[in-house]
């Protein structure tokens, strides 16, 4: 059976908490989440022509909303780490 994968820092093991909170600094996230943030709406605004966005595949999106969303987690609870130090 496969394991799921991560959805929050708070599903990680302890190591792999710290392993990751060391790696990802707030200004590392939001750059990530900004560059996520871009693609989201290049692919999925219409064209000035009208035409359908670039992707309408719902699992892609879904996907893509996701990662935004665990993003945007990480970056409140590494921004919460960098209060509290």
């Amino acid at each position: 059976m496969k394991k799921a994968e991560p959805q929050t820092t708070a599903d990680l093991t302890p190591d792999e908490r710290e392993i990751v909170m060391q790696m990802r600094c707030p200004t590392c996230l939001l750059d990530d989440f900004q560059q996520m943030a871009d693609l989201f709406v290049q692919i999925t605004r219409a064209d000035p022509g009208d035409n359908p966005p670039e992707i309408t595949e719902r699992h892609a999106m879904n996907w893509l909303a996701n990662r935004m969303a665990e993003r945007a987690t990480w970056m409140s609870e590494a921004m919460g780490k960098e209060k509290a130090a």
